[in-house]
């Protein structure tokens, strides 16, 4: 009985290892040794109808938006039956993704969600969790580095830098409130099928992180072309995300980090359908956190740094 109690206790601490892992992707990752052509035209052909299901029509519209010349178009009225439908099609793609991406985890890393049966305990469960919310907070800043670059470039080129065309108009507040899950949901459709899946699955196939690279940005980048012509630098983004995953070696924090940003953007212009200025304030209290954090973030770097001097 008390060693069944034992396993039993270890399962929290096992759960947070494999959700905020502490290895690096290149630690993790196991290429194969043979048949890497094969392989990587199987993990492009898990890709590819999860990319065109995903974002197919999206890349239509900005493309032809960026050719208009006028900006993206305005949503008209947001009803519960068309984000109901949305939403289901989120979650098919979300839980296809998921488990093309736990497969290819388990092919390339061993394992599917828990690397190894170790437990941490006592103070050594602090650690993974603390990287887990320094690689969400870290990711916010890569997203924010993206749109910064467009916004730079813009100006720069002299062209314009459209707003994402956020709905104004609600049936309900129920509409109101699906609009904002189908805005989170685009964290995990977009990070496991345009991160975790071509980094797992490429690198899986021994792909050279150059490569991986080039594929992320290649894959980010044209459905987010509605921005204007300066889109382009958006490459920022997908660069960088790449650098965090491989140093950090997790999906969930930067899935949790985009969903946060897309509904705190979105919030900004809920006011008028919530009857006060509730959701804009806490808008602004969800893009305060990352602030927060790189402050602090810095402040504790910078004393380390003059107390070993």
């Amino acid at each position: 009985m008390a060693d069944h109690m034992a396993s039993w206790r270890t399962v929290p601490s096992q759960f947070a290892q494999g959700f905020a892992q502490s290895k690096t992707l290149d630690e993790q990752v196991r290429p194969v040794d043979r048949h890497r052509a094969i392989t990587a035209v199987i993990v492009c052909l898990c890709i590819a109808p999860l990319y065109a299901y995903g974002w197919g029509d999206g890349i239509r519209v900005a493309i032809r938006d960026l050719t208009g010349g006028a900006g993206p178009v305005r949503p008209g009225m947001v009803t519960v039956y068309g984000q109901s439908r949305h939403l289901i099609d989120n979650l098919l793609l979300t839980g296809v993704a998921a488990m093309v991406f736990l497969l290819l985890r388990w092919r390339a890393c061993g394992f599917v969600f828990v690397p190894d049966g170790r437990s941490l305990t006592g103070t050594g469960l602090a650690l993974p969790w603390r990287r887990w919310w320094r690689a969400g907070f870290a990711y916010c800043w890569c997203m924010l580095a993206g749109f910064a670059s467009i916004d730079l470039v813009s100006a720069v080129i002299r062209t314009p830098f459209y707003d994402y065309p956020f709905a104004a108009r609600y049936e309900n507040g129920l509409a109101a409130m699906l609009y904002c899950v189908n805005m989170f949901l685009a964290g995990p459709t977009e990070e496991l099928v345009l991160l975790g899946i071509v980094v797992i699955g490429l690198r899986y196939a021994g792909a050279p992180w150059w490569l991986v690279t080039c594929v992320a940005v290649g894959l980010r980048v044209p459905f987010h072309l509605y921005y204007g012509w300066a889109a382009f630098a958006i490459a920022v983004w997908p660069v960088l995300a790449v650098l965090l995953y491989r140093r950090m070696g997790m999906i969930t924090p930067l899935i949790v980090a985009h969903g946060m940003y897309d509904v705190s953007t979105a919030m900004t212009n809920l006011t008028g359908v919530a009857g006060s200025s509730w959701p804009r304030v806490l808008a602004f209290s969800i893009m305060a956190m990352p602030v927060v954090w790189a402050v602090a973030f810095c402040t504790a770097a910078a004393r380390r740094l003059l107390r070993y001097r």
